[in-house]
C-alpha cells in the first residue's frame, strides 16, 4: 500500500456493540489514515471530567481550556509514527501563544496498557525538547478516545475548538494527515477568542 502510515493497534480484539473486553498486547499494522467526522460535537464527559496529571505534578481537566484551540495527540513514548509528529508540534508552541494553542501529549503506556511512569515520561520530553504537557493515561481513558475515535491505533489527535467542539480527529502521522492537522489549527487559531481559559504550561 503506497503512503501507508504504520500505526499501532490499541486491541487484540475489538468488540463491535461493546468495549468491555480487556486489553491485551499491542501489535503493529499498516494503514492508511486521515481525518475522520467525529459523530460527537464534544468530548464525553468521561474524558472532560477525568484529571490529567501532567508530568510536573500539576492537574487539570480538559474541560478547563475553553477559549483555547487544544491539540491532544494520543500516542506512547515507544511509537514511532506518534513520535514523527512532535517537531511539528514543538514548532506549533513556538508558532502560536499559548493562550491560544493548547498543545497537551497523552501517552497510552506499555504494551499491557500500563501506565508509563513520570520519571520516563520527563526524560523522554528533556530528549526530544518537548515544550507541551505530556501526561500518562488510564486504560480507562485511552478505551475512551478509542471508542471516540473509533480507531483501534495511535496515534491520534482531536482537535478542539474555541468553545471544546470537536473539528477533527486525525489518524496516523502521514505527510497528508500532518498538513491537514497545521491547516486546521491554523484556521482553528484565526477563529474568535470566546472566553479565557486556564494556561496549564
Amino acid at each position: 500500500m503506497q503512503n501507508s502510515v504504520r500505526t499501532t493497534s490499541i486491541w487484540k480484539h475489538v468488540f463491535v456493540f461493546a468495549f468491555l473486553a480487556s486489553f491485551s498486547s499491542l501489535w503493529a499494522q499498516d494503514t492508511d489514515a486521515g481525518s475522520k467526522d467525529l459523530r460527537t460535537p464534544k468530548l464525553p464527559a468521561a474524558i472532560l471530567n477525568t484529571p490529567i496529571d501532567i508530568v510536573n505534578g500539576k492537574s487539570f481537566l480538559l474541560d478547563e481550556l475553553n477559549g483555547k484551540v487544544v491539540l491532544i495527540q494520543l500516542s506512547a513514548i515507544w511509537n514511532h509514527p506518534g513520535n514523527s509528529q512532535i517537531p511539528m508540534f514543538i514548532e506549533m508552541r513556538k508558532k502560536y501563544y499559548v493562550g491560544d494553542l493548547e498543545i497537551i501529549g497523552l501517552d497510552i503506556g506499555n504494551e499491557e496498557l500500563e501506565r508509563t511512569k513520570a520519571a520516563d515520561i520527563e526524560s523522554f520530553t528533556f530528549q526530544m525538547g518537548i515544550n507541551f504537557p505530556m501526561a500518562s493515561i488510564s486504560e480507562e481513558t485511552v478505551q475512551e478516545f478509542a471508542k471516540l475515535a473509533k480507531f483501534n491505533g495511535v496515534p491520534i489527535v482531536v482537535l478542539l475548538d474555541r468553545s471544546g467542539s470537536i473539528r477533527g480527529t486525525f489518524l496516523g502521522a502521514s505527510p497528508g494527515v500532518n498538513n491537514q492537522i497545521k491547516e486546521m489549527v491554523e484556521n482553528l487559531v484565526s477563529e474568535p477568542i470566546v472566553k479565557p481559559s486556564t494556561e496549564i504550561d
